[in-house]
């Protein structure tokens, strides 16, 4: 991301909108660079998948100061059905990459669940009908 803007010509008070999955200091390193141009940023990335993507369903989550979430808003509702703003600078990064380790986790520990039901004669099928109407559900 930051060569890519060093490459853009920005004009000061441009709000640069970042939908990667960043490092949070990294994230935050660039928008104080940005500053001293007078260039605002937000980091916006989102949670969903390709096909909450293709459906306009995905969730945002937002770093940056109110005033700039508020302005970046506008553009992020269009591909978002759910903006959050987390904090300042880095916190949209930092929630993303706390909900990629939960969903890494949800997939292995359900991964090992199936493979310990199933030796008890559990189909996966079956077992998901009843885990996902329960307290379970997070697949």
């Amino acid at each position: 991301v930051k060569e890519v803007l060093n490459q853009v010509p920005l004009q000061p008070g441009s709000l640069v909108i970042d939908c990667t999955s960043g490092d949070p200091e990294q994230t935050s390193a660039l928008a104080a660079q940005l500053a001293t141009r007078g260039i605002r940023f937000v980091d916006a990335p989102v949670s969903g998948g390709p096909k909450g993507a293709a459906a306009g369903s995905v969730t945002s989550m937002v770093g940056g100061s109110p005033a700039d979430v508020a302005d970046a808003s506008v553009f992020i509702e269009a591909w978002s059905k759910k903006v959050v703003h987390c904090g300042p600078v880095g916190a949209g990064d930092a929630t993303k990459s706390i909900n990629n380790v939960l969903n890494s986790a949800h997939l292995l520990l359900a991964t090992e669940g199936m493979l310990a039901l199933k030796k008890y004669g559990v189909q996966p099928s079956t077992a998901l009908e009843a885990i996902n109407g329960g307290s379970g559900m997070s697949l």
